[in-house]
């Protein structure tokens, strides 16, 4: 735990990570748009998608656990979503 976040109130620290992590999403969404134009670059690459599993699977770890949905839940639910 930082200083910063040692002084601080429940609500002030909250805040300060729920910053870090929409700076982090806006991050990701750029740095998608540039992995798509290489993968589209290089098409027959496998490593790729395979890069995109893993952040997949990241990301359904993520959402559980804030969510409180399982993971098959949420698999479900992108299969359901997104076929």
């Amino acid at each position: 735990m930082t200083t910063a976040t040692r002084n601080a109130t429940a609500s002030q620290t909250y805040d300060h990570w729920n910053r870090h992590i929409q700076y982090l999403l806006g991050y990701l969404d750029g740095t998608l748009e540039r992995h798509q134009q290489k993968a589209q670059a290089d098409s027959s690459n496998w490593g790729y998608a395979a890069d995109l599993n893993r952040t997949r699977d990241q990301l359904i770890d993520l959402v559980a656990d804030l969510s409180g949905r399982s993971r098959e839940s949420l698999k479900d639910s992108l299969y359901e979503h997104c076929p």
